[in-house]
């Protein structure tokens, strides 16, 4: 369970820095932006592998049980935050998210995390989405205060927001047939 707390807690602190502009700056000024992002990068990845492996090493210790309908559920909204992690692209993604909120990516978080509360009740998931869930709430907060505004005012072209949803529609059967594969948990 360490391995996981740990690989949680880094991913947290090297994903908050970028919350903290003055403390982004700093570290950019004393590096520069290459090493930086080299930095960001590789601590990033070195999280996952510790959360994936502490997860894969985890007792299963019962906190809950889910309800029938949390799988189905968690399902539908995997598909959602999929379309909402897609949406965060510094450019114009075809994607009307970008027009309600300018949080995609901490909403996708939300989301994911949320739907995996709800398939999952033991307790290494439940640390680690329920960490991922307070994470993307603390996302939403900081960017709120630091007013951050959504990046367009228009919805895009019905036509490529259609392109864009099938294309993300491909994906998520994509990972839905993979996820066992990715995580080593089927899901049917």
């Amino acid at each position: 369970m360490s391995l996981l707390i740990f690989g949680i807690a880094l991913f947290m602190v090297v994903h908050l820095i970028p919350a903290l502009p003055r403390l982004r700056t700093a570290i950019i000024n004393r590096t520069n932006i290459s090493a930086y992002t080299t930095f960001f990068s590789l601590f990033s990845l070195i999280s996952i592998v510790l959360i994936v492996f502490g997860l894969k090493s985890a007792d299963f210790v019962a906190l809950y049980d889910p309800p029938s309908w949390g799988r189905p559920l968690n399902m539908l909204l995997m598909f959602i935050a999929l379309y909402f992690f897609a949406s965060n692209t510094k450019g114009s993604a075809p994607s009307s998210v970008k027009v309600f909120t300018a949080f995609p990516l901490s909403w996708a978080l939300i989301i994911w995390a949320s739907g995996h509360l709800f398939a999952n009740g033991d307790l290494a998931h439940v640390i680690l989405f329920a960490s991922f869930l307070a994470y993307g709430i603390v996302g939403i907060l900081s960017g709120r205060a630091r007013d951050i505004q959504p990046v367009i005012t228009e919805h895009p072209a019905l036509h490529l927001q259609l392109i864009f949803t099938c294309v993300i529609l491909g994906i998520y059967v994509a990972l839905f047939w993979g996820h066992k594969y990715f995580t080593g948990m089927p899901l049917i």
